[in-house]
C-alpha cells in the first residue's frame, strides 16, 4: 500500500489512521477523519511502536559488531527512504555502556541500546529540568570513587524520582500544568527582574515633596534654593504662607527654600496615606507611569504564585518523600546495629549456616501446600514516628514553602498598600543561584569573620573609653559628641564601620590630634598623636584588611573548588572516572561523552 504523514492506506482500500496524529487536530476535524477512514486500537498501536523500536534496537546492536557493513547499508538505506520514521527512531533511542571484565582481563565496553518516550526527550529541553538535575549529580565529591558512585547513585535515584514525578498524569495531565513545567525556568526568574524594574521605575518617577498644610505639591512644584546654595538664574526664594504653623516662624520656617532645607514636610503627609496608590500627587511626575507600575505589579503577583504552585506540586512532595525515606532508612539502620551490638562506624553483616537437614527439608518444601503454609509472614508495614529528628529535617523542607509564602504575601502586600513591597522583593536574588554562590561564600568564611569582627569590636570599645577618658573635651569641641561614654563608643562603632575614623579623632586631625613640636616639651599633645596612629594602624590598615581578605578567601576557595570540578570533567570521564588519555585509542568516544 502506500502511505502518507500520519496515515496507512492498505491494498483493500481502507485507510488507517494514526491516533497520535489526530492528538494535534481540532475535535472536528477528528471526528471527520475517523469517520472516513480506520484507526488502530491504542492499545494495538503501542505493541506497534514497541515492536518496531525493538527492530531499531537490534539492528543497531549488530551494527557495532557488523564488520562487513551490512547493517549499517542497511540503516542508512533506511534513512534515505524514510528519513522522517529514521529521525523519530533516532531521536527516541538511546543508550548505556557497561564495561564487561573478560576472562584475559580485558574489559569489553557494550552498548545497550533503549526506546525513550516523548515526555522523556522533552524534559531533555526543559531548562529548569537540566539545570537541577546538572546541579544535584555534578555537586558529588570526587576525590574517592566509591564515594563519587555512591553519591551519584544516590543523587540520580533523587533525579529519577523527579522525572517520574513530572512525567505522572498529576502534572501532565492539564495543559497549563504542562505549560507551567515546560517554561517553570521563566515563571522562578520572572519576579526578581520585574521587581528589579519596578524600583527603576519607581526611582525615576515617584514621589514629590508634599505640604502638609495643603495637601498639595510643595511650593507647586518649584525649585526654591536652600539658604546655604546658590540661587540658579530664574529662582528666587519665596516667603512661605504657613510660616506661623512652624516651631521658627521666623528663621527656618520663614521661606521655602529654609523649610525646604531644614525639614522634609511630606513625611507627616505619606504617613497618613492608608494606600500608595490613591494619591495623585505622589505621581505628579508622570501619572500614567502608575498604570504602567500597577500592570507590572499584576505581572509579578501572578509569575510569584505559579512559581509557588509549581513548586507545591513539583517539588514538595518529592522532598517530603525523600526525608521519610531518609528517616526509614536511619531507623532500619540503628535497629539493625543494636540487634546485632554493631558499633557506630560499622557495617551490620548477618551470616546464617544452614545444615544439611534444613537444606534436605527446604528442597522438600519446594512444591505443594506445604511450602506455601511454611513461607514467613509478610512484614508489616513500617509507619514513621515523628521524633526530633525527623520534625528537624520535616523544619528543613518546610522552610523553603515557608519563604514561599513570606515572598508571596510581599507580592500581594505591593498590589494593596504600597509598590515599594516590590523593592524587598529584590532580596529574592540571594536565593538564586549567583545570590547563593555569595551567601556561599559569607558562611564558608563565617566563623573567621565573627572571630575578626569580635576582636576589632573589643579594639573600638577600648578606644572609645580611653577617648571619653582622656580626650572628650577636645571631641566635644570638634564634634560636640563625647558627652557619655556610650555616645563615644557608639560614634566610634557607626564611623569605624564606615572604614573612618576621622569624624570621631578630630577636625581633620587638626584640633584632635595636633602633633608636638618637641616630643620632650609637649608630652600631652604626643600622647593624642601616639594615639590616633594606634587606632588607625589597628582599625584601619589591620583588622579591616583581615576581614576584607577573608571574604576574599572565602570566594578564592569557592573558585578553586569549581576549578577544581571543572578540570575533573575535563580531563575524567563523569561516571567511569577514567583518564582522558585512555580514550585517545578510541577516536570520537571522548567528545561523544562530552
Amino acid at each position: 500500500g502506500s502511505s502518507t504523514a500520519g496515515s496507512y492506506r492498505s491494498a483493500g482500500g481502507g485507510t488507517f489512521i494514526n491516533r497520535s496524529f489526530l492528538s494535534g487536530k481540532p475535535p472536528s476535524v477528528q471526528s471527520e477523519l475517523l469517520a472516513e477512514s480506520m484507526a488502530f486500537s491504542p492499545g494495538f498501536e503501542a505493541r506497534l511502536e514497541a515492536e518496531v523500536f525493538s527492530y531499531f534496537t537490534l539492528l543497531l546492536t549488530f551494527a557495532e559488531h557488523d564488520h562487513k557493513g551490512g547493517v549499517r547499508e542497511r540503516l542508512l538505506l533506511l534513512e534515505n527512504d524514510h528519513p522522517k520514521l529514521y529521525h523519530r527512531l533516532s531521536k527516541r533511542t538511546s543508550f548505556v555502556e557497561i564495561a564487561r571484565p573478560q576472562d584475559d582481563g580485558e574489559v569489553m565496553v557494550e552498548k545497550v541500546y533503549f526506546s525513550v518516550s516523548e515526555q522523556i526527550n522533552a524534559l531533555i529541553l526543559n531548562r529548569d529540568f537540566k539545570r537541577r538535575g546538572e546541579e544535584e549529580l555534578f555537586d558529588v565529591p570526587r576525590d574517592n570513587p566509591q564515594e563519587k558512585a555512591r553519591e551519584f547513585l544516590a543523587r540520580l535515584k533523587g533525579v529519577l524520582n523527579r522525572c517520574i514525578w513530572v512525567t505522572s498524569p498529576v502534572v501532565t495531565r492539564s495543559p497549563w500544568r504542562r505549560f507551567v513545567s515546560r517554561n517553570r525556568d521563566y515563571f522562578e526568574a520572572g519576579p526578581l527582574y520585574i521587581s528589579v524594574v519596578i524600583t527603576l521605575v519607581l526611582l525615576c518617577i515617584y514621589g514629590i515633596p508634599m505640604d502638609p498644610h495643603t495637601g498639595e505639591v510643595f511650593g507647586g512644584g518649584v525649585y526654591y534654593p536652600s539658604p546655604t546654595s546658590r540661587t540658579p538664574a530664574g529662582y528666587e526664594d519665596a516667603a512661605y504662607p504657613f510660616s506661623q504653623r512652624t516651631n521658627d516662624p521666623y528663621r527656618n520656617g520663614a521661606t521655602y527654600g529654609s523649610v525646604l532645607h531644614m525639614i522634609d514636610l511630606s513625611l507627616r503627609y505619606r504617613l497618613s496615606l492608608k494606600t500608595r496608590w490613591a494619591s495623585d500627587t505622589e505621581w505628579a511626575y508622570w501619572p500614567s507611569g502608575r498604570n504602567l507600575v500597577f500592570v507590572l505589579a499584576f505581572v509579578h503577583v501572578f509569575f510569584v504564585y505559579v512559581s509557588t504552585m509549581s513548586y507545591l506540586i513539583m517539588d514538595l512532595p518529592l522532598a517530603l518523600r525523600q526525608v521519610f525515606e531518609d528517616h526509614k532508612k536511619g531507623r532500619s539502620k540503628a535497629e539493625q546495629s543494636g540487634k546485632l551490638g554493631v558499633g557506630a562506624g560499622e557495617t551490620a553483616v548477618t551470616v546464617v549456616e544452614q545444615t544439611d537437614e534444613q537444606l534436605l527439608r527446604r528442597k522438600k518444601l519446594t512444591k505443594g501446600k506445604k511450602y506455601l503454609e511454611n513461607l514467613p509472614r509478610v512484614p508489616k508495614p513500617q509507619r514513621s514516628k515523628l521524633d526530633m529528628a525527623l520534625l528537624l529535617a520535616l523544619l528543613r523542607v518546610l522552610r523553603t514553602t515557608l519563604y514561599r509564602a513570606l515572598m508571596g504575601c510581599i507580592a500581594m502586600l505591593g498590589i494593596i498598600s504600597s509598590p515599594f513591597f516590590f523593592v524587598f522583593y529584590m532580596l529574592d536574588f540571594f536565593n538564586k543561584r549567583d545570590g547563593r554562590l555569595v551567601m556561599q561564600a559569607i558562611l564558608l568564611g563565617g566563623p573567621n569573620l565573627v572571630r575578626s569582627f569580635v576582636l576589632g569590636l573589643i579594639v573600638i570599645i577600648c578606644f572609645g573609653f580611653y577617648t571619653y577618658a582622656y580626650f572628650s573635651q577636645s571631641v566635644i569641641e570638634a564634634q560636640d559628641l563625647c558627652h557619655s561614654p556610650f555616645q563615644c563608643v557608639s560614634k566610634h562603632i557607626l564611623d569605624s564601620l564606615t572604614g573612618d575614623l576621622t569624624t570621631v579623632l578630630g577636625n581633620d586631625f587638626g584640633n584632635f590630634a595636633y602633633p608636638a613640636m618637641v616630643v620632650w616639651a609637649d608630652t600631652w599633645n604626643t600622647f593624642k598623636s601616639a594615639f590616633v596612629v594606634v587606632s588607625i594602624i589597628f582599625w584601619v590598615f589591620l583588622l579591616q584588611g583581615i576581614i576584607q581578605g577573608q571574604i576574599i578567601d572565602a570566594f578564592a576557595e569557592m573558585r578553586n573548588a569549581s576549578n577544581a570540578a571543572s578540570e575533573d570533567l575535563e580531563q575524567k570521564c563523569f561516571v567511569s572516572s577514567i583518564d582522558r588519555y585512555v580514550f585517545n585509542a578510541f577516536p570520537g568516544e571522548w567528545d561523544k561523552r562530552g
